[in-house]
């Protein structure tokens, strides 16, 4: 018996061990190694002392073969942070720029209000489209590379004097980018919900999401100034080079997840049996409410997001564009301490979260309110209530999100 345990540790060590140290320590031991007869007479003490042994030196050598063995592949928890940044600060330089160019070409407000509602409707059908395709690929990673490259090639064509003279040429772009496009927000959010499930990391999504608040109020602040050095035309050239970088690290430091088939899902889904806490279907009253709830914040929302440039350039006096770029960062700024912690009412303060979309919605109501008192001769009051944006946007996201 004693033989066997001396051999079934020197089998342990074989993999840790160089051959000419294997060979010296089984010598040894050999030697060391009384010859008895009968293995009951080492007594209980003794087989409950070596069984110890032996699970201790096992448990040490599978501690070294986990070390020793490559880990998998794993998204830096930076590279969430980063795509989140650039990614809101390329859109910061267009995004929030886009309809001033719509008034700059000549769009009148009818086809500017055209434009702004043709496209949430096609970023939503994109969204379907591209989830879609990420389920039936079982990756993520060349999808949100490729419709990012190919979309933002064609914002390019709005600075094409044919594009310019013609509303149809601009409304055709303006469906195809933002299908193209439409993979940036939810793609990434998805991401960021699962590399954090994934490595059970203590930081929460709303420690990711405060980067996309960062990027987009401080690169408002400076695309704002460069607008009025250099012209509308920066903020494409701005958004290409954001988007280029963005696409980079994707290409650079996100690995290539693993694929798997919707069957071998549905098979995983059906050996777990019936799952207690498994979410609502997605046509039922409690998912149809909570959406229905949504489109009409969106809407409420659209005013502020589609027009409120429109209404400080058209209606004030002496507006400057600086003044557009510094009112998206004073509402960013804002963002990013309700990020951070409005997490802490529904965790720590047991607060309901349909409690917080409810006081939302109420300051959503004297946001708008605010801005139809503003005088027509101080525009820089505007100032004064994008703070309210930081409860409106952030906390509205993050407790939907959850």
């Amino acid at each position: 018996w004693l033989k066997g345990f001396v051999s079934e540790l020197r089998q342990l060590r074989h993999q840790r061990r160089s051959p000419q140290a294997t060979e010296r320590a089984r010598g040894g031991r050999l030697k060391q190694a009384p010859l008895m007869a009968d293995a009951g007479s080492l007594g209980a003490p003794l087989d409950a002392s070596c069984d110890a042994a032996a699970s201790a030196e096992e448990a040490r050598y599978r501690g070294t073969l986990q070390q020793q063995q490559p880990d998998e592949p794993r998204t830096p928890l930076w590279t969430l942070k980063a795509t989140q940044l650039l990614g809101a600060a390329a859109f910061a330089c267009f995004g929030r720029y886009i309809t001033v160019y719509f008034s700059e070409i000549g769009l009148s407000r009818t086809h500017i209000g055209v434009l702004q509602f043709v496209a949430p409707f096609v970023s939503f059908a994109g969204q379907l489209f591209w989830g879609a395709i990420i389920d039936r690929l079982g990756e993520y990673k060349r999808t949100l590379v490729s419709t990012q490259l190919f979309g933002t090639l064609l914002i390019f064509l709005y600075m094409l004097r044919a594009v310019k003279e013609s509303f149809f040429l601009v409304l055709f772009i303006t469906i195809a980018w933002n299908f193209l496009l439409s993979t940036g927000g939810p793609i990434i959010d998805a991401m960021c919900l699962t590399v954090l499930a994934e490595q059970n990391s203590d930081e929460d999504y709303g420690d990711q999401r405060l980067w996309c608040a960062v990027g987009w109020g401080g690169m408002a602040l400076f695309a704002g100034q460069l607008i009025d050095i250099f012209g509308l035309n920066f903020m494409f050239i701005g958004f290409a080079a954001i988007q280029t970088l963005n696409v980079g690290i994707c290409i650079a430091f996100l690995p290539q997840p693993k694929k798997q088939s919707q069957s071998s899902q549905a098979g995983e889904t059906s050996s777990e049996g019936s799952n207690p806490e498994a979410p609502p279907k997605l046509f039922s009253f409690d998912v149809l409410w909570f959406f229905a709830n949504l489109i009409q914040y969106g809407v409420a929302m659209s005013l502020i997001e589609s027009f409120l440039f429109v209404y400080l350039i058209e209606d004030f006096t002496g507006t400057p564009k600086v003044l557009l770029g510094t009112s998206t960062a004073v509402m960013c700024a804002f963002e990013v301490p309700v990020f951070k912690y409005v997490a802490r009412l529904w965790k720590d303060r047991n607060s309901s979260l349909t409690s917080v979309l409810l006081v939302c919605q109420m300051i959503l109501v004297l946001r708008c309110l605010l801005y139809t008192l503003l005088p027509p001769q101080q525009p820089w009051l505007v100032l004064l209530v994008e703070p309210l944006h930081g409860i409106c946007f952030a906390a509205m996201w993050a407790a939907t999100v959850e």
